[in-house]
């Protein structure tokens, strides 16, 4: 990656230390690529090695060790999923979902794809894992909380508001699914 892209993320996470995950190490990103049978982007692993699993603007992107704002899950348990949920791209590593759990994953060139399976379409989200980095998650609406400079100002304040409503209403969705589970099994 770019240095540029690093200090970009230095500077996100350095204001947002709960977005960053644990680093991983080689060993267990070693480890994984032989578990799942696939070469990892050389971007990813640079970016795992060095923050963990985050949450980077309106992006989640998977590690080991991931952010506690992260669910408990690994690159594997998320590979391995869409793999039994039947994925026709078995060469794919996937680092996170979106919103309406569609998985979202890099290719073995490198692309960051997702599988939209509400209109049964694959859609190329990046050429590559950095710029998916630095185009979705750094400079578009990178800022749930609306406290960057230029973070849902102008005309995509109303996109910006619909999107941080829905982004909080599923936190709180998950984190209450999660009780209600809780509760269940101390009853």
């Amino acid at each position: 990656m770019e240095s540029g892209t690093i200090d970009q993320l230095e500077s996100f996470f350095k204001k947002r230390p709960i977005a960053r995950g644990i680093a991983s190490s080689i060993e267990d990103l070693d480890n994984a690529e032989k578990h799942l049978g696939l070469k990892f982007d050389s971007d990813y692993v640079q970016f795992i090695i060095t923050f963990g699993g985050c949450a980077v603007g309106r992006r989640e992107v998977y590690g080991f060790i991931n952010s506690e704002i992260l669910d408990e899950i690994t690159i594997i348990d998320l590979t391995e999923r869409y793999r039994e949920d039947g994925g026709e791209n078995m060469n794919w590593l996937i680092i996170g979902t979106d919103y309406s759990g569609n998985y979202i994953g890099i290719d073995e060139s490198g692309k960051l794809l997702k599988y939209d399976h509400d209109f049964g379409e694959l859609v190329i989200l990046a050429e590559t894992f950095e710029q998916y980095l630095s185009m979705a998650c750094l400079n578009h609406l990178a800022d749930p909380f609306g406290n960057s400079k230029g973070a849902g100002v102008g005309q995509d304040r109303g996109d910006f508001n619909n999107w941080r409503t829905d982004y909080w209403n599923d936190r709180v969705n998950k984190e209450l699914e999660k009780e209600r589970v809780k509760i269940v099994l101390n009853n």
